[in-house]
């Protein structure tokens, strides 16, 4: 009988992981331990701010309950989503009033939505940290339950329903509860100023101590942007410490005794940076997503010097994604991207085959024609000086890049020139010039679209509409005679020269008459409407003011900064003239007062007095 031969034991490290013996199994990297927790939560999310952001598996808060209950038109509406923390809060203070004065309930309105996102009725209650609570009602010393949102005078008296008035008393225990919970932190409670005047009034006679008054006071606040709330609480909440360790932001102000959770955020982010050289693609993914939820802007060079390369499709895509996002001009973040943008078989060339859509037949493997269309948008979004060697390069590049099917390629210089049109450079003006000859009716439009925008000048030209070949010539000899009278001046004197010709009056520009022209031409979609709003930029001394948009939205921005910067200055200039006047009068009525008063009374015509009855 031949023996059995025995097969040799596989090494501990090569065996199935499934039958691996979790004790002796090698301990993961830190990042891994961290993906895998973020992937395994189950909890609410709470993500970008209260304007902005969303909800990721928002909790539901029951239509009623022990000591609350959602108002019937609020439950239609489906906004009774929120996360863990504000729905605890909510719960908490409810169970708290109802032990102080037995029998009461919260009434509950709009939370947010299931996902979050705006809703029509606020333009907050995105992220599921807000909340609406009416307000507690009685008639006589029982409390009424509305039927919706009941406003309150300043008599504390309800809105057409005289007998019903606002309980001081049971929406201060809620104010308390509210802010002496122990581990969830209230940012704002919107109120209007007469309720909150009265709330204070009552805690002081009630007993409240100095802390709990001193935050009321700072606490409890009438919005400025919005409406009053005299009819509701709006109650908002900080980010807790797992929210913001996934992408929740808030915003100031951080009131004294807050807990900040910057520096915990700080160390996520370093722990995600080394996630991506993991060697599995998936956690690569997820670690660039976790970044791009945390805008952790500070990554942006890791994500140019490592993602950028990175030999799976997903990654490389979302790391475009992220860099278009945080908008960095760093240094290592633009030359990361010019190099992506003129390596070797992708990006800038004079010739060859058109780069294909599909990564598969890409001449280089690395680049796919979506890919560097997301490049140049991110240089479009940047808007950042450095890029202007790779633009000025790019601009003479006759290599297509591939669209939809049956679709023509688009040309890399058409995407190089709406890169530019936001980077306001007269260098970009040579080889703009000779791209008003390109083949491409696309390129030629672009092109005199950005000459028009850095001049602030047109020919009067519709580049537009079809062109022969000798009307195109003629009309790049008119921009290169006009480039050659201009060269040596700069670009302000350029655009000053353009709103000169128009009119007048904008020669000096800090007057009321030559901003109010600057303001009503930036309703305009042409160049005109884009230099006027990047002066009044300038001159409002606001960088981050109205910024760039529809033009609707931009001049209703622009009006509005008009009329309060104007109207504070001819308030001043009258306050000025009342004064002169009356010193003037002081010193020319001095002596002579009683002269020029008894000669006003002999000029003056008699009054007539009215017959007495």
């Amino acid at each position: 009988m031949q023996r059995r031969r025995r097969m040799p034991r596989p090494h501990p490290a090569r065996r199935d992981p499934r039958r691996v013996n979790p004790r002796s199994a090698p301990p993961l990297p830190l990042h891994r331990r961290v993906l895998l927790a973020i992937e395994r939560d189950k909890g609410s999310v709470s993500l970008g701010n209260t304007s902005t952001g969303r909800l990721i598996r928002g909790a539901r808060l029951a239509h009623r309950g022990k000591h609350h209950r959602v108002l019937s038109r609020w439950r239609r509406r489906g906004t009774s989503y929120a996360t863990d923390e504000l729905l605890t809060l909510l719960l908490d203070a409810a169970a708290k009033v109802a032990r102080a004065h037995p029998g009461s309930r919260m009434v509950v309105g709009n939370l947010s939505k299931r996902g979050g996102g705006n809703i029509p009725w606020s333009r907050s209650h995105n992220a599921g940290r807000d909340g609406d609570i009416a307000f507690y009602l009685r008639r006589g010393r029982a409390q009424v339950l509305p039927r919706g949102l009941v406003k309150i005078d300043r008599h504390l008296r309800a809105h057409r329903q005289r007998r019903v008035r606002f309980d001081v008393e049971r929406n201060w225990t809620l104010v308390a509860a509210l802010l002496g919970h122990k581990t969830i932190q209230v940012q704002w409670i919107f109120v209007a100023n007469h309720l909150k005047a009265a709330l204070l009034r009552y805690a002081r006679g009630a007993g409240a101590t100095p802390a709990l008054l001193s935050r009321a006071d700072k606490v409890l606040r009438q919005p400025t942007d919005s409406l009053s709330h005299d009819d509701h609480f709006h109650v908002r909440i900080y980010c807790s410490l797992a929210d913001s360790l996934q992408g929740c932001q808030d915003r100031p102000p951080f009131w004294p005794g807050v807990r900040r959770h910057d520096k915990a955020v700080s160390r996520r982010i370093r722990i995600l940076q080394r996630a991506l050289a993991d060697p599995s693609p998936h956690y690569r993914l997820l670690a660039l997503e976790q970044l791009l939820r945390l805008r952790a802007r500070s990554a942006a060079q890791a994500v140019a010097r490592r993602s950028l390369w990175d030999p799976d499709l997903r990654v490389r895509r979302a790391a475009l994604g992220a860099l278009l996002a945080w908008h960095s001009g760093d240094l290592p973040v633009v030359k990361a991207i010019s190099r992506f943008l003129t390596r070797a078989g992708g990006g800038i060339s004079n010739g060859g085959p058109p780069l294909d859509s599909a990564a598969g037949r890409a001449p280089d493997r690395l680049r796919s024609a979506r890919q560097i269309r997301l490049a140049y948008d991110t240089v479009a979004a940047t808007a950042s000086p450095r890029y202007l060697p790779l633009l000025l390069r790019a601009i003479r590049s006759r290599r297509g890049i591939s669209r939809a099917r049956g679709l023509r390629p688009l040309p890399e210089a058409a995407l190089a020139i709406s890169a530019s049109l936001s980077l306001p450079d007269l260098r970009l003006v040579p080889p703009l010039l000779s791209a008003l000859e390109h083949p491409s009716g696309v390129v030629r439009r672009l092109a005199a679209r950005s000459l028009r925008r850095l001049a602030n000048h047109s020919m009067h030209l519709r580049w537009s509409s079809p062109m022969g070949r000798r009307r195109r010539r003629r009309a790049a000899a008119r921009w290169r005679r006009w480039w050659r009278r201009n060269r040596g001046r700069s670009r302000e004197s350029l655009v000053r020269r353009g709103f000169a010709r128009l009119t007048r009056r904008l020669r000096a520009l800090s007057t009321r008459r030559a901003q109010r022209i600057l303001v009503s031409y930036t309703r305009r979609g042409d160049h005109l409407g884009y230099n006027a709003h990047r002066m009044l930029r300038v001159l409002s001394g606001e960088r981050s003011h109205c910024p760039p948009g529809p033009c609707s939205i931009r001049h209703g921005c622009w009006v509005r900064w008009f009329r309060r910067r104007w109207r504070s200055r001819r308030r001043r200039q009258r306050m000025r003239h009342r004064r002169r006047r009356r010193h003037g009068r002081r010193r020319v009525t001095g002596i002579r007062s009683a002269h020029r008063w008894s000669w006003h009374q002999k000029s003056a015509p008699p009054r007539r007095r009215r017959a007495q009855k």
